[in-house]
């Protein structure tokens, strides 16, 4: 049969298609790859962590059985125990489990639990069943796995819970870690630590108050060592004092708090640590500085306030600073004075006396000296106090307490009487030497019920002696009262139209009346020459006349003059110790015109008032400070030499001033020179952090070959006198800080005076 025959009839072509079925085979080795990595990563969350503590020694410590604890449950164990390379001590190997892991930082702290005992107490009992553990208190800082065990269990930290306080002892006595803290027999706390002082001068003892009790606690508690027996006696017997037999036994501390409504306190205040229960009641310890202590007896001379027994005097020695001072007394006083002894509180000794105003004194004729007590009602808790042989002014209770200021003190002292038309107003309180030296401070007091005669036109006068006044029309003398005269006192009158006063307001305590009745204040102040002034020159403020000059004279060292002011207006405000004073002259130059003024009218002294304590001495400046009456943002600019630039030059933006140059100086090293500007507050915001700073002064002349020459020449005040300019690149930039610094170029580089970059002037700071 040939290729060409058709098929046989009746019988189908088969088709033959490739066979796809899935290999399920390699479905195992992927499986096995997935259990593998699963079980890695299994096998690497559970494993340890491995610690290393160093112990001096490994006593109780077992590899494998000895476990590691927090809060009571079980994170690890030891797996391993070895040598110390150097032999000091033993290393300890930990596996902690790794749940655990956030425990592990720098400052966890690491230490064995052993059963200890002591009559501070049992500790570590559940070990006798367990047997010995390792613990740990877990704390802050980085990761770490090498740690130094401790060798007892830390004290708990003063954030912790409970009230924490630190109690000053001159001895630490029986008092061990552990000791209990009893209130009414009841332990409320135990004594965690005791450390001594860095001088030695004593033991801080810190004490934990268990949470609940926190509230028995407050300033007004006191403490006491109720260790051991406290046996006192003498004729008439003996006294014997224990604590409980707890306390007898471990020692132990207790405390009172006699006013349960007291301010509460905060862990860390300190209390001091009183010997026994009897020094505790007298409570306060104060210092006295006795400079004469004559009649001042240890154990004998007390303390009184109004005929009730406070305390007395418990150590009596010679001042260790320099004993030709005087005596240091040390005292005990009731804890109900606490409140009494404030800055304003006087302790004084009451002798028997006879004077002017009468006898006082007397009860102490029979028992001797005593100390009488003034109770302060004003400032801040004080134990330090200065003991005064003269009682301080009658009706401290209530009044209007005022400060004169005078050159010297003549014949006044405290308990001085303050006169108003002759009658007894008040009473000089205190007498203090100024800071300085320049001067006294005489404090009095005037009673509350004449308080309304002093205003902001009186003025005081020392009314001692006789005041001699008089002239070619004659001689006139005038006195106060016959007291004033042999005693000494003060006196004032007051004009109308003044207003009313507050507490401390200061006046000027005048020489004489007839000072006094001249309106205004005297100062001094010192100028180089007098070139220009002359008696009566004036005194401006502002343009207003406040003052003028009472009398030139030379200085005493030959080296200038001394001009005498009195200030009219507002003198305090002006006679201040801040205050600046400078001479006021006409200047004419190419450079500067100004003071026009004083060409017709002549020269006169300035001021720009100062807000510091009352001055009566002064120095003039050599100018008119630059930012007298002024305020502005301050800039500091660096350059290498100073060039031109000096004070009072201005400082432009866009030829426009916006400041002055108010100052210049040798930086630190003195490799450069920093000039100071004030920018005024109402272009501060012109100032970015990127900004420009490039020296005005004179004509800048840029030439070349090529580019030809050119001119820059800024405003005709610029060409004439200098000064500084600068640019702000954006508006983008912050605004500079006060007192920030730039580099000053000798020059504005080409594109800074192009630089537009819109900066509001409503721009907030």
């Amino acid at each position: 049969m040939s290729d060409t025959e058709p098929p046989v009839s009746g019988v189908g072509t088969a088709l033959v298609s490739p066979r796809r079925a899935t290999a399920l085979i390699w479905l195992l080795p992927v499986a096995a790859a997935l259990l593998g990595v699963w079980l890695i990563w299994r096998s690497l969350a559970d494993a340890s962590i491995a610690v290393t503590l160093s112990f001096d020694d490994g006593a109780g410590i077992t590899p494998g059985q000895t476990p590691v604890r927090y809060a009571g449950i079980t994170v690890g164990h030891v797996s391993d125990m070895s040598l110390q390379e150097d032999l000091t001590g033993v290393e300890v190997t930990l596996a902690i489990n790794r749940s655990a892991e956030p425990l592990l930082r720098e400052q966890t702290r690491f230490w064995l639990v052993r059963p200890q005992v002591s009559l501070a107490g049992i500790t570590g009992l559940e070990t006798l069943v367990s047997g010995n553990y390792i613990a740990l208190r877990p704390g802050e800082g980085p990761p770490r796995t090498r740690f130094q065990a401790l060798t007892e269990e830390p004290r708990p930290d003063a954030s912790g819970p409970g009230l924490h306080l630190v109690l000053t002892a001159d001895s630490l006595g029986s008092l061990t870690v552990g000791a209990p803290v009893f209130y009414k027999q009841v332990e409320v706390g135990s004594v965690q630590n005791h450390a001594l002082r860095r001088d030695g001068s004593g033991v801080d003892i810190h004490v934990l108050v268990e949470p609940e009790y926190r509230d028995l606690v407050n300033r007004s508690s006191r403490f006491w060592n109720a260790s051991g027996v406290n046996i006192r006696g003498g004729l008439r017997g003996f006294e014997v004092q224990t604590g409980s037999l707890l306390s007898l036994l471990r020692g132990g501390i207790l405390f009172h708090t006699p006013d349960e409504g007291a301010e509460p306190v905060l862990s860390g205040t300190e209390f001091e640590l009183f010997r026994d229960h009897r020094q505790a009641a007298a409570g306060l310890q104060v210092e006295l500085k006795v400079p004469e202590p004559d009649g001042i007896q240890a154990g004998r001379t007390e303390i009184r306030y109004r005929g009730y027994r406070l305390g007395r005097i418990d150590r009596l020695t010679l001042d260790p600073e320099d004993p030709t001072r005087g005596a240091v007394a040390t005292a005990r006083l009731s804890p109900e004075a606490e409140s009494y002894l404030l800055d304003d509180a006087h302790f004084w000794v009451v002798r028997p006396r006879l004077s002017l105003e009468g006898v006082s004194g007397l009860d102490a004729l029979l028992g001797g000296p005593y100390i009488e007590l003034s109770p302060g009602r004003e400032g801040q808790p004080r134990r330090s106090f200065v003991l005064a042989q003269q009682p301080p002014p009658e009706g401290t209770e209530g009044g209007l307490l005022l400060r004169l200021q005078s050159p010297s003190l003549g014949s006044l002292n405290r308990g001085s009487p303050v006169y108003y038309r002759q009658f007894q107003v008040g009473r000089v309180q205190d007498v203090l030497l100024e800071r300085e030296g320049s001067g006294v401070e005489v404090r009095v007091l005037i009673d509350e019920e004449h308080a309304h005669l002093v205003s902001s036109r009186s003025r005081f006068w020392n009314a001692s002696g006789v005041d001699v006044s008089g002239g070619l029309d004659g001689i006139q003398l005038r006195t106060e009262s016959f007291m004033a005269l042999l005693a000494g006192g003060i006196a004032f009158s007051t004009a109308e139209g003044g207003e009313a006063v507050a507490n401390q307001h200061r006046f000027s305590l005048h020489s004489s009346r007839s000072e006094a009745e001249q309106q205004g204040v005297l100062v001094d102040l010192y100028l180089p020459s007098a070139r220009g002034l002359k008696v009566g020159s004036p005194l401006r403020y502002q343009g207003i006349d406040v003052g003028a000059i009472t009398e030139l004279e030379l200085a005493p060292d030959s080296g200038g003059v001394v001009a005498r002011l009195r200030i009219d207006r507002e003198p305090d405000r002006i006679a201040r110790q801040d205050s600046r004073f400078w001479v006021v002259q006409p200047r004419l130059g190419l450079l500067e015109t100004r003071n026009l003024d004083t060409l017709v009218g002549g020269a006169y002294l300035a001021v720009d008032p100062g807000r510091g304590p009352a001055g009566r001495r002064f120095t003039a400046l050599a100018d008119a400070p630059v930012d007298a009456g002024t305020e502005g943002m301050p800039v500091i600019l660096e350059a290498p030499r100073l060039g031109t630039i000096r004070r009072g030059l201005k400082v432009y933006y866009r030829d426009v001033p916006v400041g002055v140059v108010a100052g210049h100086r040798l930086a630190n090293p003195a490799d450069r020179v920093e000039i100071e500007l004030r920018i005024d507050p109402e272009h501060a915001h012109l100032v970015r952090r990127d900004s420009r700073f490039f020296s005005v002064s004179g004509v800048q002349v840029d030439a070349g070959l090529f580019r030809g020459v050119r001119v820059d020449v800024g405003s005709v005040e610029a060409l004439f006198s200098g000064g500084i300019g600068f640019a702000s690149p954006s508006g983008d930039t912050p605004p500079a800080e006060p007192g920030a610094r730039f580099p000053l170029a000798p020059r504005a580089e080409p594109g800074w005076l192009e630089w537009e970059p819109g900066l509001s002037p409503d721009e907030q700071r």
